[in-house]
């Protein structure tokens, strides 16, 4: 039976603009990404997976999607780079609200 796992990234970006005498604190975005991931290791696989994956069981709901971890996802609902990571996405649309050229 598959498992669904929530998996939150929280992110800030700050804006400092030089200043003759310094650095002065200017626009400021934060947000959260939310992602629903199904994931599902069978009894006959979870010794193969855990021996491929060793850090799994630091993870989220022991769910890691890089590399083996892969064979046994099976959605997304949301983000992916926020459920491997940093979520690129979210934050490229966010450092363009800022001024930023990407």
């Amino acid at each position: 039976q598959s498992r669904y796992y929530e998996v939150v990234t929280a992110c800030c970006l700050d804006k400092f603009y030089r200043r003759n005498d310094g650095w002065q604190r200017g626009e400021h975005e934060q947000w959260l990404v939310s992602s629903m991931v199904e994931f599902y290791v069978d009894d006959a696989s979870i010794e193969s997976y855990l021996a491929a994956m060793p850090m799994a069981l630091q993870a989220s709901g022991a769910a890691m999607v890089e590399d083996n971890g892969l064979r046994f996802l099976k959605s997304i609902q949301g983000s992916y780079s926020a459920v491997i990571g940093l979520p690129l996405y979210e934050l490229c649309h966010n450092l363009r609200k800022l001024g930023f050229k990407l």
